[in-house]
């Protein structure tokens, strides 16, 4: 992209042009990522499809993650109280993977662990609905819904080709049997 794309000097802008150069530059730049510079005659559309999609994903995906990740109110400070006189305390920030339907997001959390029964606890999984799975609600719901139609070998084909997520059959499976779906195939 270098150069003047108006074709004007440096600093000699003209007010109410538009600076369709650089518009058009950003554009092909985009579709270049994208696409590669294939001919037209050699552009598998399909595959142009899913990548634009992919790509288009990832900027909310790592937004969210950014988020999550720079809020620290998860931190309820060196210990937490549990019954019976037993406190968890604070073990620092741990990370995690959690498949989105935006895809993979890596989620620091704060960590607390009881000592007496060995048993670890992040409040933020619990409050986001994480604490089960390594899967966003978002997903178990699609991963849910595949399963009540399909077999589990299916739901995970079905969601990585529609979806793009990634859930194999084993995992489609335990979310089914822990939401309700039972023990069927």
């Amino acid at each position: 992209m270098g150069g003047c794309p108006t074709g004007t000097v440096p600093g000699n802008f003209h007010r109410g042009r538009r600076k369709r150069g650089l518009q058009t530059d950003l554009q092909n730049e985009i579709v270049e990522t994208l696409l590669g510079c294939p001919s037209i005659a050699e552009l598998d559309f399909e595959a142009v499809e899913m990548s634009a999609r992919h790509q288009a994903s990832r900027l909310p995906a790592r937004a969210l993650e950014q988020r999550l990740n720079t809020d620290t109110s998860d931190h309820a400070g060196p210990q937490t109280a549990l019954p019976l006189r037993r406190f968890r305390q604070y073990h620092g920030r741990h990370g995690r993977t959690f498949e989105s339907v935006l895809g993979p997001l890596h989620l620091q959390r704060a960590y607390y662990r009881c000592e007496q029964c060995e048993s670890g606890f992040c409040p933020r999984d619990q409050a986001l609905g994480l604490e089960s799975f390594s899967r966003t609600p978002g997903v178990l719901r699609m991963t849910a819904s595949a399963a009540a139609l399909l077999s589990f070998e299916e739901s995970s084909g079905l969601l990585h080709e529609l979806a793009g997520v990634e859930v194999r059959a084993k995992q489609v499976e335990r979310a089914a049997e822990a939401l309700g779906g039972g023990d069927r195939r």
